[in-house]
């Protein structure tokens, strides 16, 4: 299945620009000698029919998905800059300064090639705060992308991916409603190698996201008889407790807009429980009201209905990273979410013990697992497979590196050997595209870096030196690469390789304010000290490649704490410096060591054992003036 799921799932497709799906539709059928039909509206028909005997009464089954999901389309191009109608319902709290996928549909045989990106300069509305949609906007397309009308822009987010948790989740640009369409391909496939007996077909309509026209018009069509019973297997937002992710599919009594027929819903919720008590099958029966789904269509106008709903975690990808508040939150936070890569490390973590305690936790914020390692290395590793010569520098790095585990500890070398390697890629890679805004630009961008390594929607052109003749792969510049970061850290740290340690490199400082900017007495006053830890791991050591001191750990969290609520007096704290202000004092830096090794100290409230263990009382007493 998660072929059939990277197959469909990465299709691009917005309202009314679907075709690319509905002929991987058309083949899945013929591949799997399937009977296929289209309507006039153009909504797809897959049937698979069994050897079930007649029987009086029997109705006919039909699951339903759509095809369609949000996104912009180009209505006019001035130059590098474009026009876009925005085909979908989203509030328009998001988008501005997202960047977008660009994808262009061939004339002469329909098919979809990506073609670059653009980024979100101005986001037009309609409708009045704080219920605001977003109706379309202007983007600019980055250099050497030249927009056209008619061009596809989805959002730059993940296209397919299955996270790497204990729990995995699918992580796609286009769930909505692209799993629906998978969920019904594999039933067709299943129920076609097992020669069931049973029957149904799987209707695949267009345009949901602009007013559920597809299925409106797939009610009018002779294909699908009035005595049908619909079941719509459709997404919706998790989000404000509406379900839980991983405790099965939902029955959905209702959405926004219907409640649907009651006695198709406890038909599937019999056959659910069913299911339930000879296996460990979950399922969830809710109200999921984040929005209308074509259930209601279908109701509305006279067909018993059913629906199947999954829970999404970014319902129409609006939910960034990390995201506190559902989708409807009438307030500005923020625009800037976290990345996910610590989030999908926490989660780990937590998921790993069942009874968590004081001592957990201080594994969980010493953690130093990097997860954006985890993502990249083993693609650049790949690509520069029989690439070194056997007993040279840079092929013993890269056995390190094959065997290393991914902790950016303060004493291995490795995690050196990664940042350096990564920040010469990152540079080979885009640079040249980029030219004089590179050194502004510069960043880790590691989901970007991952879609190039990974040919992503045709993303590793981005390999090629745009100053060069010749086409360089990525496998070209990940070599490359690796031959200039060796030839940097000897520059930087020495030619003894042996002697190269993370911690060298990520150094913590702890600046003085304001003789920190005095470059003497910055020297007294200021704090050094290696450090674990990298920009995306849970004890994070931010480091910022673009910098005179590329890995120097810049931002970290100055302050740990650990609260038992269960006993107070049992908490604990480590702050990054020191107790005391005096430079003075031996406690002007005394917790410098026991912060770097994730060593804490008890924040108890009891005065007694507060005054037991004082050093001195300190009596801060105002002078009495003759006003007194």
């Amino acid at each position: 299945m998660k072929q059939l799921l990277k197959d469909i799932l990465t299709i691009p497709a917005i309202a009314l620009k679907e075709h690319a799906i509905h002929s991987a539709l058309a083949q899945f059928a013929v591949q799997h000698n399937l009977k296929f039909q289209q309507d006039s509206a153009g909504n797809s028909y897959i049937t698979y029919s069994g050897d079930e005997s007649p029987s009086v009464g029997r109705r006919p089954l039909f699951i339903t998905a759509h095809t369609d999901h949000p996104g912009f389309i180009v209505t006019e191009v001035n130059g590098n800059h474009a026009i876009c109608e925005f085909r979908g319902g989203l509030s328009a709290e998001y988008g501005k300064s997202e960047y977008l996928c660009v994808y262009r549909i061939a004339s002469q045989d329909a098919s979809i090639a990506a073609i670059g990106k653009a980024q979100v300069q101005e986001i037009m509305t309609q409708g009045t705060s704080p219920r605001q949609r977003i109706q379309g906007a202007t983007v600019l397309s980055e250099p050497g992308v030249q927009l056209e009308v008619g061009d596809l822009l989805l959002w730059d987010v993940t296209a397919f991916e299955i996270s790497n948790d204990p729990d995995p989740k699918i992580l796609a640009r286009q769930c909505d409603d692209l799993i629906g369409v998978v969920s019904i391909l594999q039933t067709l496939k299943k129920l076609s190698e097992t020669s069931s007996p049973y029957s149904f077909t799987g209707l695949f309509t267009r345009a949901e996201e602009i007013g559920l026209m597809g299925a409106s018009a797939a009610t009018n069509s002779s294909i699908l008889p009035t005595e049908a019973i619909v079941i719509a297997i459709e997404t919706s937002s998790g989000a404000g407790g509406r379900a839980i992710q991983g405790d099965g599919p939902i029955i959905r009594v209702g959405d926004a807009g219907s409640i649907f027929t009651p006695k198709v819903t406890t038909w599937m919720e019999h056959t659910a429980s069913n299911l339930a008590e000879k296996s460990d099958f979950k399922y969830q029966r809710l109200l999921m009201d984040a929005g209308s789904t074509e259930a209601t269509a279908f109701f509305r106008l006279g067909l018993d209905t059913g629906a199947l709903c999954v829970s999404l975690g970014a319902w129409h990808n609006a939910g960034p990273n990390q995201k506190i508040v559902p989708d409807d939150y009438p307030h500005f936070i923020t625009r800037g979410w976290a990345k996910p890569y610590r989030a999908r490390r926490i989660r780990q973590l937590l998921g790993e013990t069942k009874l968590h305690s004081v001592d957990s936790f201080k594994t969980v914020q010493s953690d130093v697992t990097s997860v954006v390692a985890g993502d990249v290395l083993p693609l650049m590793l790949s690509l520069t497979e029989d690439r070194f010569a056997p007993g040279s520098d840079t092929y013993t790095v890269r056995g390190q590196l094959e065997e290393w585990d991914r902790q950016m500890s303060v004493d291995r070398a490795e995690p050196l050997l990664f940042a350096a390697w990564y920040r010469e890629l990152t540079r080979l890679i885009y640079a040249d595209e980029l030219k004089d805004l590179f050194p502004d630009m510069w960043k880790m961008r590691p989901q970007f870096i991952h879609n190039v390594l990974s040919g992503t929607d045709g993303q590793s052109r981005w390999c090629d030196d745009q100053n060069s003749d010749p086409v360089e792969s990525c496998a070209d510049q990940s070599t490359a690469a690796l031959d200039k970061a060796l030839v940097e850290l000897r520059t930087r740290y020495g030619a003894d390789m042996n002697k190269w340690q993370w911690g060298q490199a990520h150094m913590a400082y702890s600046a003085h304010r304001p003789f920190g900017k005095h470059p003497w007495l910055s020297k007294l006053f200021d704090l050094a000290i290696p450090s674990p830890g990298g920009s995306y791991t849970v004890n994070a050591g931010v480091y910022r490649i673009r910098s005179q001191e590329p890995f120097h750990n810049t931002h970290s969290a100055s302050m740990r704490a650990i609260y038992d609520l269960a006993d107070p007096d049992k908490s604990l704290f480590i702050h990054s410096t020191g107790q005391s202000g005096n430079r003075l004092s031996p406690h002007y830096n005394n917790f410098v060591d026991p912060w770097r090794d994730g060593t804490y100290l008890s924040m108890t409230t009891d005065r007694q054992q507060i005054l037991a263990h004082a050093m001195g009382t300190l009596i801060l007493r105002p002078q009495r003036t003759e006003l007194d």
